[in-house]
């Protein structure tokens, strides 16, 4: 009877590969398997909402509102800054928000001091987002407000934001 004196004298007996081929394949495999080789992943990352985004929006009583966001995406967190005017700046500051694509959402205050007192407002921007992430297309509703005798009615407005 033959005594093996390890795994690698076996296994050469069995298969005729020498103990130290059979080595540099193992290590070849585990070499190739820590690394990733065969992974599905293409290695591409989603693309970013991060960027600047504007819009013009035509209200129904012929305003003008242009609307330029500049946002920042770390996960499905948005913020960012925003501007909007009607021939002259009406309001800005900061927005934050959540996004999970397709769905994006936008909440900012709004202060218009255009003719009397401040009024001050928040506003919501709900939207679905393209694949691209170029193009998000949605409804911007800002709450009635009142200041004195100054006062605004809800607004909803369709508005489509392209990435620039």
């Amino acid at each position: 009877m033959q005594k093996f004196h390890s795994l690698f004298s076996l296994t050469h007996l069995l298969y005729g590969v020498s103990p130290v081929r059979y080595l540099f394949g193992a290590v070849i495999a585990l070499t190739l398997w820590a690394s990733g080789c065969g992974n599905d992943s293409t290695g591409t990352e989603e693309p970013s909402l991060t960027g600047t985004w504007t819009d013009s929006i035509e209200e129904v009583g012929g305003n003008r509102f242009d609307f330029l966001l500049a946002l920042t995406q770390s996960g499905s967190s948005v913020s960012g800054d925003y501007t909007l005017t009607i021939g002259l700046p009406l309001g800005g500051g900061s927005v934050t928000g959540t996004y999970t694509h397709p769905d994006i959402r936008l909440d900012f205050p709004l202060t218009v001091a255009l003719f009397g007192p401040p009024i001050s407002t928040t506003c919501t921007y709900t939207a679905s987002v393209n694949e691209e992430r170029t193009l998000m297309r949605g409804t911007l509703v800002c709450s009635e407000a009142v200041a004195g005798e100054v006062s605004f009615d809800e607004v909803r407005l369709e508005a489509i934001l392209t990435k620039q």
